[in-house]
């Protein structure tokens, strides 16, 4: 899966290559408007809390948005929904895992179709969880960072993270600059070409002791226009998200 050229966010804004393709996946909420019989509003005004009010900040300046709502699934921000009461933590163990198989499904066909080099999934443990075990089979970086993130030990705190800038998927190089990559990664970002380092120039032998990865596995190509730098950059984000957790085998990824 190609690393997005340029891409419009759904504030319209336009982003400069290279930057990741994120879809954004946030949970529902229970505080909702009170709608009469038969009205819809758009997905993302349905929830009307203040925590809500922040993740669709969040969602809103990234590529994709979708809302993982407990009684209708993964449902667009812009799709019409009715009022309805009801959470996953009313639902019994195999109508939760019912449901987490259903939206991990929509998901693979969200993310193969559209091309996302990453998926964010914002909400608390009772939504997170269940979907966990099914990131391994979808091509994707996956990131939970109310989970993952050292200033988020709460609601607050996951408050603040949707509303700091630096975190929206539109201003972010790689997916692992978001936070904690949670899932295993297609090796997208590692070069194609691989040739010999020329010792005149960048010490890039050095540099990949320095992030661990062994000298005789792999070597980069030197070029004039800092290409090299780039590539580095990717395979140093690489490594960090996935080396210690998955254990990576470096000879197969490169």
């Amino acid at each position: 899966m190609p690393m997005a050229t340029e891409q419009a966010t759904l504030e319209g804004d336009v982003i400069e290559e290279p930057r990741p393709k994120v879809l954004t996946v946030v949970s529902c909420g229970e505080t909702k408007q009170a709608l009469e019989d038969g009205e819809t509003v758009p997905a993302r005004e349905l929830y009307s809390s203040s925590v809500h009010t922040c993740k669709d900040r969040y969602g809103r300046h990234s590529h994709g948005y979708y809302i993982a709502s407990a009684k209708f699934g993964l449902v667009r921000h812009d799709e019409d929904l009715p009022y309805y009461d009801q959470t996953l933590s009313e639902m019994r163990d195999a109508e939760i895992q019912a449901w987490a198989e259903d939206v991990t499904d929509e998901l693979y066909e969200i993310v193969h179709r559209d091309g996302y080099d990453a998926v964010v999934i914002i909400g608390g443990e009772d939504y997170v969880t269940p979907l966990e075990p099914h990131f391994d089979g979808i091509n994707a970086a996956f990131l939970t960072p109310w989970q993952t993130c050292e200033d988020v030990g709460g609601v607050g705190e996951g408050m603040s993270w949707c509303n700091d800038e630096d975190n929206w998927p539109e201003n972010v190089h790689h997916p692992a600059q978001i936070e904690t990559v949670v899932s295993p990664v297609a090796p997208d970002w590692v070069p194609d070409e691989i040739a010999e380092v020329r010792d005149d120039e960048i010490d890039y032998e050095a540099i990949l002791e320095q992030m661990g990865v062994p000298r005789s596995v792999y070597t980069l190509p030197t070029t004039p226009d800092g290409e090299n730098r780039e590539w580095l950059d990717k395979l140093a984000v690489l490594q960090d998200a996935v080396r210690d957790e998955y254990d990576v085998d470096w000879s197969e990824v490169v």
